[in-house]
């Protein structure tokens, strides 16, 4: 973003050269056609990515890899679940789950809503289990439950013999979640 070049604002293509991107966001305003993106082109972004500070990529604390880094994701970017599924990193550069809703972001930051938990059901399909969530704790009132789908995590969650509460649920396709007990949602996370 803010990029500039001899000939034209991204990129300059020198000679028979080409640039080939692949899920990318990039901006194309004023670019000229003599400088065109060639090949396919797939997953690309063309428009402003919403990242949280473009003036200030370090961040206020002058220090890359923390969660205060201007080149990550906006709740509101474009950007988010619509990465390249064939990425098999776990992690992204805050090391956060590499994917943490319905598929990958574009980029090197994986967008995570300031307080959610994640269901792995790594024990058993145990709501109360810290070990079932990442992190490894029972989510709260102040908590967003993200739930994957069965393929990700086979033991889907299950509510018990006690009060589940939760601020909100994400469930990518075919989760399943049985609440035998009950389940309060406050609507109400944590600086969201």
């Amino acid at each position: 973003r803010g990029n500039t070049a001899p000939d034209g604002p991204q990129f300059y293509i020198l000679g028979t050269g080409s640039f080939h991107a692949v899920y990318t966001a990039i901006d194309t305003v004023g670019q000229t056609t003599d400088h065109p993106l060639s090949g396919p082109g797939t997953g690309n972004l063309f428009v402003d990515p919403l990242l949280l500070d473009t003036a200030n990529a370090i961040g206020p604390d002058a220090c890359w890899m923390t969660p205060d880094d201007g080149l990550t994701l906006t709740i509101a970017s474009p950007a988010i679940n619509i990465g390249d599924t064939a990425i098999a990193l776990n992690q992204d550069l805050l090391f956060n789950p590499r994917v943490s809703g319905v598929r990958i972001d574009i980029g090197p930051y994986e967008h995570v809503l300031p307080d959610t938990v994640i269901w792995t059901g790594t024990l058993d399909s145990n709501w109360f289990a810290p070990a079932n969530w990442a992190p490894a704790r029972v989510p709260d009132s102040l908590q967003v439950v993200r739930i994957p789908g069965v393929a990700a995590a086979p033991n889907q969650p299950v509510i018990a013999g006690d009060t589940a509460y939760c601020a909100g649920i994400v469930a990518d396709s075919n989760a399943v979640l049985h609440v035998q007990q009950s389940l309060q949602i406050t609507g109400q996370a944590a600086n969201e």
